[in-house]
């Protein structure tokens, strides 16, 4: 497994009641997140990133995240297997 840092761009809610008066004067704000992991999954349509890891099959939580919302991929390591990052 490959570790990375993801900078990539969530959907968020803009209002906290359930009607609001529409602002003509909106300016888009993007929420960027920044996060560090193991990339479990790297596909067409997106990455999957654990936390953690336990042998080479036992993974933590597991975040999905879309091709679409990453705004940058910066790979950290590019070791062989989990052996290689342990020892490090």
């Amino acid at each position: 497994m490959k570790l990375a840092y993801v900078v990539w761009e969530d959907a968020a809610e803009l209002d906290e009641t359930p009607w609001a008066l529409h602002d003509e004067c909106f300016t888009y704000s993007p929420v960027l997140c920044k996060q560090v992991g193991f990339v479990v999954y790297e596909g067409p349509e997106g990455i999957v990133l654990t936390e953690a890891v336990i042998g080479d099959v036992t993974v933590a939580r597991r975040n999905q995240i879309p091709k679409g919302m990453i705004r940058s991929l910066t790979w950290l390591t590019e070791p062989i297997s989990l052996t290689e990052v342990e020892n490090e």
